[in-house]
């Protein structure tokens, strides 16, 4: 794989994998490539994860990072982020691996983003793959309109390499759920905008569909025990945040007072997915961010 020196006012692309490898993956790399973005891949799959399905199947032209899942998908950002500045990138689009967007939406991102200036956060309209059919349109009808919002989902979020320093990396301890939550909140208490560009699409697949249709039509997807514990655990540290607004702290809350019991009710490994809940609910929390 690709690890050139400098690439000057260069437009990166941060993808961490983990677990198996959606089939899209390679022809989405490929396409970014071919349309001179850089990929950064970093690799935070399990050795067995790895031989069978080397990095370098993935595409020619990436650059690879090998994290081993230190600190999650928070981790994987990071150490791909510090990566693409110390090889010279000046904008970076993190990208989950499980996410599509095409080279000319990344492209419209990157133009969103130099309108807004410094300090800002630009992100796509989010589109969950299992509910594409039915979510509401009339978020997204009002064609090239950046949306300031308080928050972007990790995926799709484009900003300049010089204000990493001043936005701070994701805090790893929390590894995944509410990381993004957590990272918009302090970057707006720094100062900084988020906009959504309402014209560019990613198509985000959440976990999987959930095979209940009461708890999909709810808007709920399945995820195994373990994020389950992850997200009781890291709600009850989000709880206690200062930057995190009231009112989406009591939305959480809220949805959180549900879930669980939906889990218990309507997904296999009942006895598992409890014992997750208990311990979520009863473990210490996640460190304290120093960048707070």
């Amino acid at each position: 794989m690709g690890t050139p020196a400098s690439h000057a006012d260069s437009h990166a692309v941060v993808v961490p994998l983990y677990g198996v490898i959606p089939h899209t993956l390679p022809s989405q790399l490929a396409g970014l490539s071919d349309a001179n973005f850089r990929v950064v891949l970093v690799d935070n799959r399990t050795p067995q994860h790895r031989a069978d399905r080397p990095a370098a199947t993935l595409s020619s032209k990436a650059e690879l990072v090998v994290n081993h899942n230190r600190g999650g998908l928070a981790g994987g950002f990071n150490r791909g982020v510090a990566h693409a500045i110390r090889t010279g990138a000046s904008t970076i689009t993190l990208l989950d691996q499980d996410s599509q967007l095409n080279a000319a939406h990344l492209h419209e991102l990157g133009t969103s983003l130099a309108r807004c200036g410094p300090r800002s956060l630009v992100g796509p309209r989010v589109i969950d793959r299992w509910r594409q059919p039915t979510q509401p349109k009339h978020r997204w009808q009002q064609g090239n309109r950046l949306q300031p919002k308080r928050m972007l989902i990790s995926s799709g979020t484009t900003f300049f390499a010089a204000d990493w320093p001043t936005l701070g990396p994701m805090h790893e301890p929390l590894e995944i759920d509410y990381v993004d939550h957590h990272w918009c909140f302090r970057a707006r208490q720094r100062g900084f905008q988020c906009f959504e560009y309402q014209r560019v699409t990613l198509v985000q697949a959440f976990g999987e569909r959930h095979p209940n249709r009461i708890c999909h039509q709810l808007g709920m997807q399945l995820y195994g025990p373990d994020r389950h514990y992850t997200a009781v655990r890291n709600l009850r540290w989000l709880l206690l945040q200062p930057s995190a607004p009231v009112d989406v702290k009591a939305k959480e809350l809220g949805k959180m007072a549900i879930k669980p019991i939906l889990w218990l009710l309507m997904e296999p490994k009942r006895l598992a997915n409890l014992r997750a809940v208990l311990h979520g609910l009863l473990d210490p929390l996640p460190a304290k961010d120093p960048q707070a």
